[in-house]
């Protein structure tokens, strides 16, 4: 049998998980939140239209891809949170 010691590690370059005598490492750079994704590309790139004039968007439906998936997450949440109430 062989004895593991945990070693630290920073979250931004994963955590290490024994399982079954095998050292996995577990990637949390793919994960994130706010910008990440097709919302933020969508996002950013509707700021810098909107910037430079070339599109004549309302503020509220240029930033449309940075709230809507947020409310959609919110959404989710509180549904989620009333199911496993009942």
């Amino acid at each position: 049998m062989q004895n593991f010691t945990k070693e630290k590690s920073h979250v931004t370059e994963g955590a290490k998980l024994y399982q079954g005598g095998e050292i996995m490492k577990l990637n949390l750079g793919s994960i994130g939140c706010g910008l990440s994704g097709l919302p933020g590309l969508l996002g950013t790139a509707f700021i810098v239209l909107r910037l430079c004039g070339v599109i004549d968007w309302s503020w509220l439906w240029v930033l449309a891809p940075l709230w809507i998936p947020a409310i959609i997450a919110g959404v989710i949440i509180v549904i989620s949170v009333l199911v496993t109430e009942w």
